[in-house]
């Protein structure tokens, strides 16, 4: 044992040489708060150190460390919530921390408030109602409010600095869902076009945000992209993402037509099992449940509504696979929007019994881990048949087919 000790130690020295911590930016999230946004290639939640307040300093005077948050991103993101004295525009600033210095002059209009909340892909320009909403929040120092006047804010082109809209922040209250207290920011008057800023004065500014056809469309394409993360059963890889599942996920599935329920699913190991591929992950796990019927669907209805704004390799999305579901290229002549829906469908093929039946899911036993899933170790099973979902899967599949013959 000893000897293994003496053997893995200069293991553990060459990966602690190879971690990395570095400031990379300075935000803001008040006018009396600075963010130290650091990034790192390990995953440790204390790896900032905060526990000695003098080695933190504004321009030479300790400041204090009013919050944290931490956040894996390749490998992780840190971000330390500092109390200063209200920041000045045009004002140089120098802030040390234990783990670098920079220097930096601030500008409400160049610094990114993390504070305002802007819809990055765009906003209808149909619509008459559009804002940006603004609440301050400190990682697990939790929220808070604005003290005193409510500031001004201006709306200005990110290129060239022109003014296109101005106003003050108005008090909304706190949102219940989120915990947050929540002021607006009325884009109304905001023209088509962009990229926009918006800069709150004293505090920073958003990140850019545009106003019409030319920006919305970019929303199809992160929609397309997101589905193709969240697939089921196939590979997300290079050239059509970054090298994140090299190989089909969960495509073994245990018969085990347990009652509908989140997350607590047990399988024996012993039932009989079939192989299934297609549908998507939930949210932040790996069940499949009817209701994710509702993305072929949609899909299906918006390419029947518009069918002339859909064409075969538009988003980046493979569509020709071997036997087992390995992706062996793109370019079927088939418009993406209606591979992507024939994938939401195919799982519920799998989930089909020869009498018609289907079942309502797949599930497990607690959430699955943060894993690219193709590591996953945790077994799946059915849940029960439901008529419901035989009711939704036959009309999604009388769609599909009405479409595929036209």
């Amino acid at each position: 044992m000893k000897r293994l000790a003496i053997l893995l130690a200069p293991v553990f020295v060459c990966l602690s040489l190879k971690a990395e911590l570095a400031l990379k930016e300075i935000r803001t999230a008040s006018d009396t708060m600075l963010i130290a946004y650091f990034k790192s290639t390990i995953i440790q939640s204390n790896e900032v150190n905060i526990s000695d307040p003098s080695l933190w300093k504004l321009n030479g005077q300790p400041v204090a460390v009013a919050g944290r948050f931490m956040t894996e991103a390749d490998a992780a993101d840190h971000h330390i919530y500092l109390q200063t004295p209200q920041l000045t525009n045009a004002a140089a600033y120098r802030l040390e921390t234990p783990h670098g210095t920079t220097n930096f002059v601030f500008d409400d209009r160049q610094i990114f408030c993390e504070s305002i909340k802007v819809n990055q892909n765009a906003y209808s320009a149909l619509s008459q109602v559009r804002y940006a909403n603004f609440a301050i929040w400190l990682g697990d120092a939790g929220v808070r409010q604005i003290t005193g006047a409510l500031p001004a804010y201006t709306v200005f082109k990110a290129l060239t600095e022109e003014k296109v809209a101005q106003g003050t922040l108005k008090e909304i209250g706190k949102d219940e869902s989120s915990g947050d207290f929540v002021y607006r920011i009325d884009l109304s008057a905001v023209p088509e076009g962009g990229p926009y800023k918006i800069s709150v004065k004293g505090y920073g500014c958003s990140y850019p945000f545009g106003v019409g056809g030319d920006f919305s469309r970019r929303l199809a394409h992160v929609s397309f992209r997101a589905l193709y993360h969240q697939r089921c059963g196939c590979p997300v890889q290079e050239p059509y993402a970054w090298n994140i599942r090299m190989k089909p996920c969960h495509t073994t599935v245990y018969d085990t037509a347990a009652p509908i329920g989140e997350a607590r699913l047990k399988v024996q190991g012993n039932e009989p099992t079939f192989n299934a591929h297609g549908g998507y992950h939930d949210a932040g796990d790996a069940d499949r449940r009817t209701y994710h019927m509702d993305v072929p669907c949609t899909l299906l209805t918006t390419y029947e509504m518009f069918p002339r704004l859909f064409s075969d390799r538009q988003y980046n999305i493979p569509d020709q696979f071997d036997a087992n579901f390995n992706i062996l290229g793109a370019g079927n002549k088939i418009p993406d929007i209606i591979d992507e829906a024939e994938w939401g469908a195919m799982f519920w093929e799998y989930m089909q019994k020869p009498s018609g039946e289907i079942h309502w899911g797949t599930e497990t036993d607690r959430y699955s881990p943060f894993t690219t899933y193709d590591k996953e170790t945790k077994l799946f099973g059915t849940e029960v048949l439901d008529s419901r979902s035989a009711g939704f899967a036959s009309g999604m599949f009388m769609h599909l087919a009405r479409i595929q013959i036209s």
